[in-house]
């Protein structure tokens, strides 16, 4: 019906999609794309972009069951079935970009939803319940006469690129290692998310993340950096020649508003993250220039080269911690340890991090100074 009532005819004419035997559940209609429809059947779901004409399987990888009811909350698609469970899919934001209807032998961008920026719980993941990661969920289609890798860029309002992501062939899935950090008394997640060039639709969930600080194993370096700050973002994704352009929103947590954080106090704060982890990426990569000196000048018995070797462990004992248990922090973890505590939330940097950011420069650079020959 479009007249509330008055009047009503038959979208399931068994002929259009939907077979005449699938007894029809439940039908919503989406409250943003006009015309986009969802039903639940005895066996499965169905969609419909254009008011119930056609209808298409919708059944991805749900179990065939009966769809007693669903549901459109906060842009995802919620249904509960006969005896199998809730399912969720997660962000239909594509469902409702015109373009779905017409993918074929170009690349294309969907444009991402508006995402609110929220600071997930430190804590270890769980197999259940285990709740979405803050991201930003971006779909893209890939042609199949398509060769070769791709690439995804996220750039600022001042088109700077905050975040580079590249296919990479040789990574089978997405990974997550999780290691518990003593001297920080946490647990550190670094994920490597895969971003899929296979032909059809593909899914990449961006964190939010800008580059962290260098580290010596691959894997971590450059991961776990601060997350960006509120404001207007584009998306840019290159396959072959072509490159595709959408904006987005990343927006301010409500809860912290509340609280009177200002974007400028987040701005202000990621300012000072950025100085803390360039400062923890030169004292690793001193840590790690020193030790593979030492390791080639061990075995070295003229007096320059030993003189040179106590040099280098006195300099290394300043800047890494004694093995065991409890050892006394150095400069490496103190660093470390102020970057913890300076993004453990959205504030505004407090004086006493300003000082203590400082004294560890000083620090470092008197570090460096004495490590020369």
């Amino acid at each position: 019906t479009t007249n509330f009532g008055e009047s009503w005819e038959l979208i399931t004419t068994g002929t259009n999609g939907i077979p005449a035997d699938f007894t029809a559940r439940v039908l919503r209609e989406d409250p943003v794309r006009e015309g986009l429809l969802y039903a639940g059947t005895e066996f499965g779901m169905f969609v419909s972009f254009n008011d119930g004409k056609t209808w298409n399987k919708f059944q991805q990888n749900l179990p065939v069951t009966p769809i007693t009811d669903l549901k459109i909350f906060r842009g995802d698609l919620v249904i509960s079935t006969m005896g199998r469970g809730f399912w969720i899919l997660d962000n239909i934001t594509s469902l409702r970009q015109q373009q779905i209807n017409n993918l074929k032998d170009t690349a294309h961008l969907f444009k991402p939803d508006n995402t609110i920026r929220y600071r997930y719980p430190n804590v270890s993941s769980r197999a259940f319940p285990n709740y979405p990661r803050t991201s930003v969920i971006m779909d893209y289609f890939i042609p199949e006469n398509h060769k070769g890798g791709i690439q995804l860029e996220i750039l600022n309002a001042k088109n700077e690129v905050v975040s580079t992501i590249l296919s990479d062939s040789t990574q089978l899935k997405s990974t997550v290692k999780e290691v518990e950090d003593m001297q920080l008394s946490q647990i550190l997640r670094y994920v490597d998310n895969k971003l899929n060039e296979k032909p059809g639709l593909n899914r990449f969930e961006w964190d939010l993340s800008q580059k962290g600080p260098w580290h010596k194993d691959k894997k971590r370096s450059y991961k776990n950096g601060p997350m960006v700050a509120p404001g207007i973002y584009i998306a840019r994704l290159t396959v072959g020649e072509q490159s595709i352009e959408q904006r987005f929103e990343i927006v301010m947590d409500p809860r912290v508003e509340a609280e009177g954080i200002t974007k400028a106090d987040i701005e202000t704060q990621i300012e000072m993250l950025n100085k803390v982890t360039d400062l923890l990426s030169d004292a690793r990569r001193l840590q790690d220039d020193l030790e593979k000196e030492a390791k080639s000048l061990k075995d070295k018995k003229t007096k320059d080269k030993v003189e040179r070797l106590e040099k280098v462990n006195t300099v290394l004992s300043q800047l890494k911690n004694d093995d065991g248990a409890y050892p006394k922090q150095m400069l490496v973890s103190q660093i470390s340890y102020l970057l913890n505590i300076l993004d453990g939330a959205d504030k505004l940097p407090g004086q006493e991090e300003k000082d203590r950011y400082q004294e560890l420069f000083l620090q470092l650079s008197e570090v460096k100074e004495s490590a020369k020959d």
